[in-house]
């Protein structure tokens, strides 16, 4: 099977993320204000992100047809503090696939007449995420 993806993300309020060359990785996102409604401490509404990914899946391989998936993703990303984020994400997923099913035959296996299940899927996710 085969696959690849390519994303790319923006802060809408400016942070960065910091990438890190003797760890071979992306630091995680802070906030220049965490989310703060407390009538004591500096007003913060954490971060914003925007998000874009295409991807593509091809599950075919030899006498397996499991079709193609081509896929869009919109998201985007309310981080509230360095370790606690919501995600919204819009997904519309493009499948082609028409199976060419087999039966056994007097002579040995013969294709039957195939299934078209070719559409489009469409979904929105969303879920909130915490790290210690």
């Amino acid at each position: 099977y085969q696959g690849a993806y390519l994303e790319a993300a923006r802060f809408l309020t400016g942070e960065e993320r910091v990438y890190s060359l003797a760890e071979h990785r992306f630091g995680r996102p802070l906030p220049e204000r965490n989310l703060s409604l407390a009538p004591h401490r500096p007003r913060g509404f954490g971060a914003w992100q925007a998000v874009a990914r295409a991807n593509w899946l091809c599950l075919d391989d030899g006498q397996v047809h499991g079709g193609v998936l081509n896929g869009a993703t919109l998201g985007l990303n309310w981080i509230l503090t360095p370790r606690a984020r919501i995600m919204f994400n819009y997904d519309a997923t493009w499948r082609q696939y028409r199976s060419t099913p087999w039966a056994d035959g007097p002579s040995g296996p013969r294709p039957v007449p195939s299934y078209d299940g070719s559409g489009t899927i469409h979904g929105f996710g969303t879920r909130m995420g915490f790290d210690f």
